[in-house]
């Protein structure tokens, strides 16, 4: 993905982190890029004397996470799906999908849709293809009604370029230090149509901005004058908490 991979087969060390005190910096200075071990593991193979270490380059951004949620009615069981990933490429994944309707039958099309999701981005696949892929397999079960909302957004973790794709997806918020931004696209959820058109809306983040994504469960509720968004932007920007579990509490209460 246009980042360094360094392999070296070496004599071990013996347990004494050469790889980390001496390997590492050499592979930097060689490289002019900070290179680090992707494995806190020593791979030392002691029958035949060998060590193997794998260099990557190093983030430039790490990635946390904060997630509330409550089942409509207090049921037992919500209808939204959600998971984080990182991609292993450079990139953290993050994905949010709302089942049709509420209780069992709409987890279990957000639960099939997170889990596609996630096998794909896993095997390869680019966005465009993954989505389109999804819709696909929930048209062959649109008997059953199965259609869910895909909200996706995947993060470089490099440069903090942010990928969004929505399908039936409410908007997701970009709360920065002096600013909430709104990134929002009209289209159906998954399921419906044989022929899905994407649009890709690219965001940069720096540090310590926050990237807010909900389901239509918490965004109907958010009724102002001025409409939702407006009403959502300024209740999240008056959320001072640097927190990212914090800020999911407040918007979920």
């Amino acid at each position: 993905w246009g980042k360094y991979e360094v392999i070296i087969n070496h004599a071990t060390c013996g347990g004494k982190r050469d790889c980390i005190s001496t390997i590492e910096k050499v592979v930097s200075g060689v490289l002019d890029r900070r290179m680090i071990k992707k494995s806190s593991d020593c791979m030392r193979n002691d029958k035949n004397g060998s060590c193997v270490v794998k260099l990557i380059e190093e983030e430039t951004y790490r990635v946390t996470t904060g997630v509330a949620k409550v089942s409509k009615y207090n049921g037992v069981v919500s209808g939204d799906n959600y998971t984080f990933m990182n991609n292993g490429d450079g990139s953290f994944i993050v994905a949010l999908s709302d089942g049709m309707g509420s209780g069992q039958k709409a987890a279990m099309q957000s639960r099939i849709t997170i889990d596609l999701l996630e096998q794909f981005m896993e095997s390869g696949f680019d966005r465009d293809t993954t989505i389109k892929m999804i819709n696909s397999i929930l048209l062959l079960k649109s008997g059953d009604e199965s259609f869910s909302t895909i909200d996706l957004s995947v993060i470089d973790l490099y440069d903090g370029d942010v990928e969004f794709v929505k399908v039936g997806a409410v908007p997701t918020f970009i709360k920065r230090s002096d600013r909430v931004e709104v990134v929002r696209t009209a289209s159906l959820p998954a399921g419906i149509f044989s022929h899905i058109e994407l649009e890709l809306i690219h965001k940069k983040v720096g540090s310590g901005d926050f990237i807010i994504m909900m389901t239509d469960g918490a965004y109907d509720l958010f009724k102002g004058d001025e409409g939702n968004d407006k009403f959502l932007q300024k209740y999240i920007d008056g959320i001072k908490s640097l927190n990212p579990q914090h800020i999911a509490d407040k918007i979920l209460e």
